[in-house]
């Protein structure tokens, strides 16, 4: 089973990177210290943070610790910590606002959705099935891959 996280509300940019990865990252902005332990708990969820004091609790044994404020130091703490291998087929996967698995959708059904260009050179668009965004592959795939290759993340085929 693929490791799934939950986020403080200090790393928001962390669960996106996350989610942009294809790992499921709940985002927790506001919530109170015991309700983000027990919902890690409830749902079997890596809990991320940056507050030592959260980490302290006796209940929490699946956790994190993050020491960087740079998200992107922050995700390589994490993809070492964790082991995290991201799968190509699995980036751009969730939705970065909802944290859903986005949906094939026919690319017919979405001209009226989209600038021409993009109708035009794109074949594959996926949707977000809660809010409804509209996804399509770009030069932000290979943008993303060789970040993920500079932050020394492990990538793989399938």
């Amino acid at each position: 089973m693929r490791r799934r996280f939950i986020a403080d509300g200090m790393l928001g940019k962390l669960a996106k990177w996350l989610r942009i990865a294809g790992y499921d990252a709940v985002y927790c902005r506001g919530a109170a210290d015991g309700e983000l332990a027990a919902r890690a708990l409830a749902e079997k969820r890596t809990l991320l943070t940056r507050d030592s004091r959260l980490v302290e609790r006796k209940e929490l044994r699946d956790f994190i610790l993050v020491k960087s404020d740079d998200p992107f130091v922050q995700l390589k703490e994490v993809a070492a910590a964790a082991g995290l291998v991201v799968k190509k087929a699995d980036l751009f996967s969730l939705c970065l606002e909802c944290n859903e698995k986005v949906k094939r959708v026919k690319k017919a059904d979405v001209r009226d959705e989209v600038p021409p260009y993009v109708y035009e050179t794109q074949s594959y668009f996926r949707r977000c099935p809660s809010c409804k965004k509209l996804f399509w592959a770009g030069t932000h795939i290979e943008n993303t891959l060789k970040l993920l290759r500079d932050l020394s993340i492990p990538i793989v085929e399938k």
